[in-house]
Order: structure tokens, then sequence, then C-alpha cells
């Protein structure tokens, strides 16, 4: 009887992981065309830094293999560990397997979409009134240029859907994870924790946009106004799921990109 309840057990382990498999292949997949879908704007404004012997191509296809080989990644952690800690995207895991019943909430989807628009709006505002009088430079820094509004857009699941894979479903859920076993317990304090780092981290990852010797106080504007957004977005994955941070995250992209270039 023993051997053939650990049979069962050891045949469940079994499933779940092919599952998990299915589900990062998808999500993979999904943030490989992510990229192609949005070549329209990078291809505009991805320019090859200075002093870097390196075609615009090559750079644009390393680019491309970087975000889906860190959303491979970023996949594994969120599917293996983010159940161990209270994380989850159930919604992407019932289009795969229709195992979970979850679907959208429209009023979760509208308080979402809200939230994003507001809290871009809010970055636009302090950036306008707060860091570009103490930051001259800001008005002197390269721009894409004025792009119609389907070149934006064309940009909402690479920010949207591939950032917060990496961002949210990865990088937090492995802080919030690590954490958890070093204290042996989870507290709210920890997802917190990790939300704000995750969310500094994805402000510093656009500095490099700046060249290589940006000042510090251009630095310190990256990063207050890119964690906003990651903050707003991390505590939608804690308290709602994967799926309404990208939500929120491709409101705000869409407002960036399509109305302000």
């Amino acid at each position: 009887m023993a051997g053939q309840i650990n049979l069962k057990v050891e045949a469940v382990l079994m499933k779940t992981k092919r599952k998990n498999i299915k589900l990062v292949l998808f999500m993979t997949i999904f943030a490989f065309f992510s990229c192609i879908f949005a070549l329209p704007y990078t291809t505009i404004a991805l320019k090859v830094p200075a002093g870097l012997e390196m075609s615009q191509t090559r750079l644009l296809v390393l680019m491309m293999i970087n975000l889906t080989v860190g959303s491979f990644l970023a996949s594994l952690i969120g599917l293996y560990l983010g159940p161990k800690v209270g994380l989850k995207a159930d919604i992407l895991r019932n289009w795969v397997y229709k195992d979970t019943g979850a679907k959208f909430n429209r009023q979760t989807v509208l308080f979402s979409a809200v939230l994003g628009a507001i809290v871009t709006f809010f970055v636009l505002l302090i950036d306008k009134f707060i860091f570009l009088p103490m930051v001259p430079e800001i008005a002197e820094l390269p721009t894409v240029g004025n792009v119609n509004f389907l070149i934006g857009l064309s940009t909402v699941f690479q920010g949207g859907y591939t950032e917060e894979v990496l961002m949210r479903f990865g990088g937090v859920t492995l802080i919030v994870w690590l954490l958890s076993i070093i204290f042996k317990k989870k507290p709210a304090w920890i997802y917190v924790t990790a939300i704000f780092l995750i969310a500094i981290y994805f402000g510093i990852g656009h500095i490099g946009a700046f060249g290589p010797d940006p000042s510090a106080m251009l630095v310190f504007r990256t990063i207050v106004l890119n964690a906003m957004l990651g903050v707003a977005t991390g505590f939608l994955y804690w308290k709602k799921g994967l799926e309404y941070a990208m939500i929120a995250h491709i409101m705000a992209d869409i407002i960036i990109h399509s109305f302000f270039g």
C-alpha cells in the first residue's frame, strides 16, 4: 500500500513538472515574439553606444536573445518557487492547462489599468516639475523622436509582458523565496522588501541608456521614476497575480511610448 502511494505521489510530481515545463516554454516563446513585435520601436530607439564597435542589427539580436533567455530562467523561477511563497500566475496557467479556473476579473483589470495610468502621470509630472529644474541636462537627452501611435504601441508586450516576467515573476519571487528560507517564515515585510529591491534594480537597468558617464542626479532620477512603476506592479503581483501587474505596465507603456514618444 505504501509503495502504491509513493508511486502515485511521484506520478503527480512528474506530471506537475511536465506541466511547468510546458508553461515555461509558452512564456518564453511569448517573450521572444514580444521582442519581434516591438521591432518597429526598438529599431528606432536602440542606439549603439559610443565606442562600441557593433552594428545595430547585432545589438538588436543580442538584446532579443538576452530577453528571451532571461524570460526562460525567470519563468522557471516563478513557476517552481512562486507556489511555495504564494505568488502566482494562475490565469496564464489556466490558458495552457485549463486547470485553475482563473479568469480576469473586470474590476481588477480596471483597477490595474487605472493604477498604471495614475503612476505614469505622476512619473511624468515629477520628472517635469521636480527633476527637470534640478537636472537641466534632461532636456538635452536624446529622444526617440515623434513616433506614431502604432509604433509606440508595438512596445507594450516587450515592456508589459517580458519585463514583468523578468522583474516580478523571476526577481521578486526569488528574493521572497530566499528570505523565507533564511527567516523560516513569510511575513509581509519580506514581500515588501523584495518588491522595493527589484523596483530599484529595474530603475538601475535603465541607466545604461544615458551613456557611460551620467551624472549622479540623473542616475537618481532614473532610478526613482522607474522604481515607482516597479513598486506599483510589484504590489499587484503580490496581491492580485502576475497578469494584473502586466496590465498596469502595459498601460504605462501605452501612455509613455504612444502618447509621449
